[in-house]
């Protein structure tokens, strides 16, 4: 009896089993197919205007809604460098802070900040009243420091990139700081001979992906850089033509430049996008998601904004006429984008505007 009944276990159990192993898989969810972002767009143009005889280049722009927007640039005098949106209209902030900032960015209203050049040690903040010097970072050296970017992915982790050129040498060495929301330090300065451009890091990730540029006496190139938690800089890709610009959108990032698209997977760049047989070239990308993305482009001959669905590229605003005027940058919210351009003489904002929002 004692044996019938561990026969009948065995079996029960080894039907069991059989069950267990023989169980389906659950199905693999297919990827999300995001909607074509729209293209209908209503377009309105505002010139900003310093006063009469005075001379301005704006080339920087973020906001953190479409009734707050700064647009910071160079000027010949340091009250035409600063301006912002309310909703409503555009206005000079005539706070005199420098004649030649070169990037703003911000986390709300309360907080924004400024880095400027060639006095690149210089930096500012904006307390949601009004504008003050947070501190000057200057090394005890003849060197010349240089910030081009300021960018983060909290208050309390901002990061500043630039150079250093040194003056014995005339070489950039790569320039890393750091906001942790008690005070700014340098993180790196580095002997690699590049100037880095711009600094973004992709959500739930703890590298971040620099680009940079090297200027040589017979040719430039372009180089990407990965930055660790252990503040290693090190090199992941340098070309003459190709990739230009690291950009961040919707969380993820991606490297565009020419006729492609690139996502860096598994120690790689993998084209993502390949329009080579189009008419399009494309540079800086900004966007609310893989089927929704603004960039600066050309199709053929003509520059200006243009638009990816998901499905395909359209010249949405040309910015080629009697003068030649350069998208510099962009700021995209759910039913507004607002694109600064302009030409050493003229600053515009090219707004658009969803219609039946």
């Amino acid at each position: 009896m004692k044996k019938t009944k561990t026969f009948i276990f065995l079996i029960i159990s080894s039907i069991s089993f059989l069950q267990m192993d023989c169980k389906e898989e659950p199905p693999v969810a297919p990827p999300i197919e995001l909607p074509p972002g729209s293209r209908d767009y209503t377009w309105t143009v505002d010139t900003l205007k310093p006063p009469p005889g005075d001379i301005i280049n704006l080339y920087s722009m973020w906001g953190s809604s479409d009734k707050n927007i700064w647009v910071v640039g160079h000027g010949d005098v340091s009250y035409n460098c600063i301006w912002h949106y309310d909703g409503v209209k555009w206005q000079r902030d005539s706070v005199r802070l420098s004649s030649n900032h070169q990037s703003v960015y911000g986390f709300g209203p309360n907080d924004v900040w400024i880095v400027d050049a060639p006095n690149g040690e210089r930096i500012w903040h904006y307390n949601g009243s009004q504008w003050s010097l947070f501190g000057n970072y200057k090394k005890p050296t003849q060197s010349i420091f240089y910030l081009g970017n300021v960018w983060g992915d909290a208050a309390n982790n901002v990061y500043a990139v630039g150079s250093e050129i040194s003056t014995s040498d005339n070489m950039n060495h790569a320039v890393i700081m750091n906001y942790d929301k008690t005070n700014w330090k340098y993180l790196v300065i580095s002997d690699v001979d590049v100037a880095l451009l711009s600094i973004r890091r992709e959500n739930q990730s703890t590298k971040y992906y620099l680009v940079g540029a090297y200027f040589g006496a017979t040719e430039s190139l372009y180089e990407v850089y990965e930055f660790d938690e252990q503040q290693q800089l090190k090199e992941i890709y340098s070309n003459p033509s190709q990739i230009r610009n690291v950009n961040l959108i919707n969380g993820k990032i991606y490297f565009s430049g020419g006729k492609q698209i690139w996502k860096y997977r598994n120690n790689q760049f993998e084209v993502w996008k390949d329009f080579s047989s189009t008419d399009f070239h494309i540079g800086t990308l900004w966007g609310k998601s893989e089927s929704d993305i603004f960039a600066q482009g050309f199709e053929g001959n003509t520059y200006g904004i243009v638009h990816f669905n998901g499905s395909d590229w359209k010249m949405l605003y040309p910015l080629n006429g009697p003068k030649q005027y350069f998208l510099s940058s962009m700021a995209v919210f759910d039913s507004t984008v607002f694109a600064l351009v302009g030409d050493n003489t003229t600053n515009m904002i090219v707004r658009g505007k969803l219609q039946n929002h």
